[in-house]
């Protein structure tokens, strides 16, 4: 009476034993698959942080200098602007610089853009 019931749930029982074999087998691929992408990850991230840190240095060693040349500009007046514009022949030293602002506005690099 009981023996088609018992046979059934060990059918049963060992279809689930194979299925469950089966899955820890992909598991077990999937979880080698996961290792090596984290081994990549870490040697990205370490990349990374290496980048980061070296471009933090350059920035700590930059910021300085631009913070003193933001300071420079608010010294700035129009009559030192006006001084400049009326140079027939600029110095060397001040065509570079201007030569410089004019390449990072995208105009011509000449003394009369400038």
């Amino acid at each position: 009476m009981l023996r088609p019931e018992i046979d059934q749930k060990e059918k049963d029982v060992t279809a689930m034993v194979e299925e469950l074999k089966i899955e820890s087998a992909a598991a077990g691929e999937q979880e080698k698959t996961t290792a090596i992408d984290e081994a990549a990850a870490r040697k990205v991230k370490a990349n990374v942080m290496s980048i980061q840190s070296e471009c933090k240095g350059i920035l700590d060693e930059a910021l300085p200098a631009f913070n003193k040349a933001i300071a420079a500009l608010d010294t700035l007046k129009a009559s030192d602007i006006s001084e400049v514009k009326m140079y027939q022949t600029p110095k060397d030293e001040l065509i570079m610089v201007f030569s410089a602002v004019c390449l990072l506005m995208g105009v011509k690099q000449d003394w009369k853009s400038a």
